[in-house]
């Protein structure tokens, strides 16, 4: 309609004037108005084209009319069905790439998927049916309005809060004590499985929460796996907040994609219903029913309203991604640049079945493994060395003189360091410490000392894996308990299998490793097991049979997890260590005070590394408390330091001050000789629990940075302390490491993504030992469906 138009009603006399007219050439006004509007030969005229143009004005004063708004709807109904029918029938056709073929299914169908993509082009194709959509899920307009502003604030918020931008006030002391609910796992068949515990306990009594609360946020039970992809996996939201993560602005945008979604989901209904083969969104939504193990009565039900394929489709769909999957296995496996990791996981069968042989057993023990390309520019020629190695393994027969082990003092060469005057500059390890000093500082002290963000930078780098995004290949599930050797052996001869690996002597048709050398991730016990292996079948007569080929690798999240463990048999198992006032008990006692029996008895690593980072953080603080009220007795508090607004060249000096004297030097081990009257034991175990913090400290921000060469020089201490408190059971540097993400600070052990998985397959997918059929490839949902359950991944798929 022209707005420039105003009408101009007729008065009664000129109506009936033109009305005869109108009679006298034997017409009438309906004849007139029609033959007027379809001639062509007028279209220059004004009043033709002044008509076309506002149409609308015509038909909205015919729709007020009571007399007419009857027919005027008829019409109106009759034009917009066949438009919008048209415009479904648009969307139906096969060029627009929306036609899933269920027995044809592929991955890379899946991966091309884009339900934002989707919804843009609905939009265009048919904007009609998608602005007639919109309104109608809008039709309140106010509470439509309402609900997007609510929405759009909280988002905000909670962009806010995951930066340390917005302090939260904690008004519960106890709020971070709710850990979720633990499974209710027999312990039966548990006896030969007791090395695997404390990871046990980790994925199941924690459920999925993050590895670690950001700054100043609440823990909660809707914590989950996304909080480790934001940066916080050690409680360093810091890292993230200068790398422009978490961005709240885009608030808006996720809502109105919810909009989208609701919208898009609405009108695949209508094009299937035209079109059956028009069914990608149906299709995607099935699959990820079956990837989350949705009952069948579920997307029966779904089934039937449109929302999701049938439950046979979903099967079909399944078998074709199961093939594709095994296909993508053997493709990188045949390469020979891709390692390999495995695990065990167990699934209770709650509904099994007592047999003679098996009276009591209802868990199954399976193992999981996944490949792992190997980055960073290694090619074939890198892993060319079997034979080498093999002579001189002591494993070989022709070495059984040789004697084993190595001295520890060749530990010590790697990534030394020289000082130019050791009483005046700060070492290595010294400067980490000062930096994770005004880091907690900066982080968790007043407000006044955020200003520092940008000065304080990130610790030196010794030798960095450079950036790139890891990708992972799950394998198929085994039937296999790899907590025997043999069970080891046969993890290990599944895998190569998959991988299309092996002897071409025994195997026609495999890729023959030949010389090569295959890396493999574990934790510390399969690391035994397999070693136990080699070992036993050192005299067989070919390399492959003998494991030759096997370098193991051990899982440095499980070497995180030791490290916790062994600070937890240090400061809190022995029952002396928890009487003074200063003992690690007592302070957890304050922070935790309805948790101290589990943190005492058996806390596993989740709760470990809690009470490392949190009490390390406030004992830190505290530190800053005492120096700064030693060298100014008016500042009695750090809020009261600040209002003085120190300089960072002051905060660097208290920094070096609180790393020399709150810390244990070369000296420390003196303190021990002094007399009883002069020592302080009290003071030295805070000097020691201090350390040991700062160790864990460091071992982790190694790992999540990507520092290999950190992560190496933390190894030689640890090793003392794990041979001191009874842990002392634990070629390609640049690939101990990965990177989910891609993203800077997103390092994560291997044998961390394998257990990751491992709780998608317990938790997430609730694994159906009764369907008879092939489970969704784990590939598959681990690359496809993850990204929509959280935002924050980028296309991977969630310490």
């Amino acid at each position: 309609m022209n707005d420039s138009f105003t009408p101009m009603p007729l008065n009664v006399g000129d109506l009936r004037s033109i009305a005869s007219s109108l009679e006298a050439y034997g017409t009438s006004p309906l004849e007139f108005l029609t033959s007027l509007s379809l001639d062509t030969k007028l279209e220059h005229l004004d009043g033709v084209q002044q008509l076309r143009d506002n149409i609308g004005e015509l038909l909205d004063v015919w729709y007020k009319d009571p007399r007419t708004r009857e027919s005027t709807l008829e019409w109106a109904h009759k034009a917009v069905k066949l438009a919008l029918a048209d415009e479904v029938c648009k969307l139906t056709s096969k060029k627009n790439g929306w036609h899933f073929s269920a027995a044809h299914a592929t991955q890379t169908r899946l991966e091309q998927f884009d339900v934002a993509m989707m919804a843009s082009n609905i939009g265009l194709l048919a904007p009609g049916l998608w602005n007639l959509v919109e309104v109608l899920l809008s039709a309140n307009s106010t509470l439509s309005r309402r609900r997007k502003g609510t929405q759009g604030r909280r988002k905000k918020e909670e962009g806010l809060i995951s930066r340390g931008a917005w302090p939260v006030h904690v008004d519960n002391p106890d709020a971070d004590v709710e850990m979720g609910p633990p499974t209710d796992v027999d312990n039966a068949g548990r006896a030969e499985h007791h090395q695997d515990d404390d990871d046990e306990l980790y994925w199941r009594d924690e459920g999925d929460d993050s590895e670690a609360l950001p700054p100043l946020q609440v823990d909660s039970n809707e914590a989950d796996e996304e909080m480790y992809w934001e940066g916080d996996a050690d409680g360093d939201t810091l890292y993230a907040s200068l790398d422009g993560d978490g961005n709240p602005i885009a608030a808006e945008e996720a809502t109105a994609n919810g909009s989208d979604a609701r919208e898009q989901e609405r009108i695949g209904i209508l094009t299937m219903s035209t079109n059956v083969r028009c069914n990608a969104m149906q299709s995607m939504t099935g699959i990820f029913l079956h990837s989350c193990n949705a009952p069948e009565a579920v997307i029966d039900l779904l089934s039937r309203i449109g929302i999701s394929i049938s439950h046979s489709t979903i099967d079909s769909a399944v078998t074709s991604l199961s093939r594709e999957a095994g296909k993508e296995i053997k493709s990188l496996g045949s390469t020979l640049l891709a390692s390999y990791a495995y695990d065990n996981f167990d699934v209770e069968m709650k509904q099994s079945v007592p047999t003679v042989d098996n009276i009591h057993e209802n868990l199954l023990h399976l193992t999981s493994g996944t490949l792992l390309r190997l980055d960073h520019s290694v090619t074939r020629d890198d892993l060319r060395c079997s034979k080498e190695l093999w002579d001189k393994s002591l494993d070989n027969p022709a070495n059984h003189q040789l004697s084993r082990g190595t001295a520890w003092t060749k530990l010590l060469t790697i990534h030394p360091e020289i000082l130019s005057d050791s009483s005046i500059e700060l070492t290595r390890r010294q400067r980490f410490n000062a930096w994770k000093f005004m880091h907690d500082l900066i982080s968790h002290g007043p407000e006044y000392f955020r200003r520092f963000a940008k000065d304080l930078g990130t610790p030196e780098t010794i030798d960095q894996i450079p950036l790139v995004k890891s990708r992972q290949v799950p394998a198929e599930g085994m039937d296999i308990n790899e907590s025997t050797i043999q069970g080891n052996a046969d993890a290990l001869d599944s895998l190569f299998k998959q991988g299309g690996i092996g002897d071409a002597r025994e195997a026609p048709g495999v890729t023959d490793i030949g010389d090569h050398v295959v890396l493999v991730h574990g934790d510390l016990s399969t690391c035994e097991r397999v070693q136990s292996l080699q070992v036993s079948r050192a005299e067989e007569e070919t390399a492959l049979r003998r494991y030759q080929c096997v370098i193991f690798i051990n899982g440095y999240f499980h070497l995180k997890m030791a490290c916790g463990d062994a600070i937890w048999k240090i400061l809190i198992f022995p029952k002396p260590s928890r009487e003074d006032d200063t003992s690690l008990m007592k302070q957890v006692g304050q922070i935790r005070p309805k948790e101290m029996v589990k943190i005492g008895s058996k806390p596993g690593f989740r709760r470990m590394h809690e009470v490392i980072s949190h009490v390390g953080i406030v004992s830190r603080l505290d530190c800053w408390t005492e120096e700064v009220r030693r060298r100014d007795p008016r500042h009695r508090s750090l809020t009261a330091w600040g209002e003085t607004e120190p300089t960072w060249a002051m905060v660097r000096d208290v920094a070096t001050t609180l790393v020399r004297n709150y810390l244990p030097d070369d000296e420390f081990s003196g303190m021990h000789y002094q007399s009883p009257e002069s020592r302080d034991e009290k003071h030295e175990n805070t000097l020691l629990k201090e350390q040991y913090f700062l160790l864990y400290e460091e071992m982790s921000y190694a790992m999540n940075a990507g520092d290999i060469g950190r992560v190496e020089t933390c190894l030689m201490p640890w090793i003392f302390i794990f041979k001191g408190c009874g842990k002392h059971n634990r070629a390609i540097r640049m690939n101990i490491l990965c990177n989910p993400t891609g993203k800077l600070h997103h390092f994560r052990a291997i044998d961390w993504w394998v257990e990751h998985n491992n709780l998608y397959i317990k938790v997430s997918l609730l694994l159906s030992i009764q369907v008879d059929i092939d489970p969704l490839p784990e590939n598959l949902w681990w690359r496809i469906f993850e990204p929509y359950q959280s935002p924050h991944l980028e296309g991977v798929g969630a310490d």
